[in-house]
């Protein structure tokens, strides 16, 4: 085997050899989370599709900015549930799904759930200590970016609602992982 030469080059070498999709599926993940990155940054810095039901313009979604003053939160909890308690009556009055829906606690939780996904499996974070710092790094970035350019509210809460969906991702994606594992070791055996 030392014959061979290095083997963690010979080891990257088979696994190509073995897997040749592997280079397609990860381009394919670049591209997902440049998706994902796009419409993170439609949802919170740009503005919100609202659907327009006037007669003189017709039936469509157009992008609306919601540029302006809004009010700062700098208190964890604050009304903690009642952004909880209208985020759910927000879906109970609704009889289509609308893009502003991720402005809402929940929305706004179900919204960075993917980068859970992402962080695990495209910059390697391993342990959900990493995952909820780099996590809260991003959300602060962001919300920080809002209070600058009045994009968007200051708002402590959505720091905690974006690391606990975050979290919930990471959750998921660790599940798999395990059952995935878990099942290739009983093959093996």
């Amino acid at each position: 085997m030392f014959d061979f030469g290095d083997y963690k080059v010979l080891q990257q070498k088979l696994g190509m050899e073995l897997n040749p999709l592997k280079k397609i599926f990860r381009v394919s993940l670049w591209l997902s989370f440049c998706v994902y990155i796009w419409f993170l940054v439609m949802v919170l810095f740009i503005g919100k599709f609202d659907k327009m039901y006037e007669e003189d313009f017709g039936r469509g979604v157009t992008l609306t900015f919601q540029w302006g003053d809004y009010s700062t939160n700098l208190i964890p909890f604050k009304n903690f549930d009642h952004e909880i308690y209208e985020s759910i009556f927000w879906v109970a009055n609704r009889n289509t799904f609308d893009i502003t829906f991720f402005t809402t606690a929940l929305g706004v939780s179900l919204l960075f759930i993917p980068l859970g996904f992402f962080l695990p499996i495209l910059f390697k974070v391993s342990t959900s200590t990493k995952l909820v710092l780099y996590t809260l790094i991003v959300s602060m970035f962001i919300e920080l970016v809002q209070f600058i350019t009045r994009t968007g509210a200051l708002n402590v809460n959505d720091i905690l609602f974006n690391v606990s969906g975050s979290f919930i991702g990471w959750l998921v994606y660790s599940y798999f992982r395990n059952v995935k594992v878990s099942r290739l070791g009983k093959i093996a055996a």
